[in-house]
């Protein structure tokens, strides 16, 4: 993929051709309209919740993070001045994590088995705040 710094629209435009993706294909995978994608693309509407950005970062073998950090770059701000992106973690212990998210500290990509020592971790945390 170019390194060219762009927008959420024309990153996931390019994305999208790159991977010989139609907008008809990218909306029905989404379960959104054609309209929607062209929306994405002109920067007229956002994706909104966690769940649409996970859906499209799969669908585009992009991370989340990717895709937030062009929305920021759309609405101009930096990345030190983005809002929180909540991940519910009950969420994650229910789902195939593998299938589904893909993270990534300091450069390196965290296991399945990583995610869920940390949830662990948390639980036994909370544990013994009470």
């Amino acid at each position: 993929m170019d390194n060219k710094v762009m927008g959420f629209g024309e990153f996931i435009k390019n994305r999208r051709k790159e991977l010989g993706l139609s907008q008809k294909y990218l909306a029905e995978a989404l379960n959104k309209n054609q309209s929607a994608i062209s929306q994405y693309e002109n920067e007229i509407h956002f994706p909104i919740g966690t769940e649409e950005y996970f859906n499209l970062a799969k669908i585009l073998q992009v991370t989340v993070t990717e895709l937030m950090e062009r929305v920021h770059l759309s609405k101009n701000q930096t990345l030190e001045e983005h809002e929180a992106f909540l991940i519910d973690l009950e969420t994650l212990e229910k789902e195939d994590l593998k299938q589904r998210y893909k993270f990534v500290f300091r450069g390196e990509e965290v296991s399945v088995e990583d995610i869920k020592e940390t949830l662990d971790f948390i639980r036994y945390k909370r544990s013994q705040k009470k």
